[in-house]
């Protein structure tokens, strides 16, 4: 294999300069493009990291809330069961009540259990009206039955 020239010869042939150049080969500084420094791409990848991690932020926060409002339904849901279930043991305790209360049952309960019998004629007991003007700790003597006569 045979060797390869090398691009640049080690030293400056006569007529070139140290670049390897001939003077009329050398770019002209009119013909050069003007060089700027560009700092608005850094301003600009800047806003959109901060754009990016906004919307990442803002991506947390609907699933957080989400994720808030899923454990809201779960907690109402278990109180609704809760108070269905409360609902049904009043409606029990309530017909207990009722059974409990019923006339039947009392008059049941007076006669065999108490020792009591339904009265045979019914009687009023017909209060003096005088009792109503007296106050009502009062004690009133009932042996004489017009005090004012003397």
């Amino acid at each position: 294999m045979a060797a390869l020239p090398s691009p640049r010869p080690s030293a400056p042939l006569p007529g070139h300069d140290a670049d390897g150049l001939q003077p009329d080969q050398r770019p002209r500084p009119e013909a050069r493009p003007s060089l700027r420094v560009l700092e608005r791409r850094r301003a600009r990848g800047r806003g959109l990291t901060a754009l990016a991690a906004l919307a990442l932020f803002g991506v947390f926060a609907i699933v957080g809330l989400h994720a808030m409002a899923a454990q809201a339904s779960f907690e109402a849901q278990a109180l609704e069961q809760e108070v269905a279930a409360l609902s049904d043991e009043v409606d029990e305790r309530s017909a207990r009540v009722a059974a409990l209360e019923s006339p039947e049952r009392l008059r049941t309960i007076a006669e065999e259990e108490l020792g009591l019998v339904p009265a045979a004629d019914q009687r009023y007991v017909e209060l003096d009206p005088r009792l109503d003007s007296l106050p009502e700790r009062g004690v009133v003597d009932t042996s004489d039955p017009d005090p004012q006569d003397g």
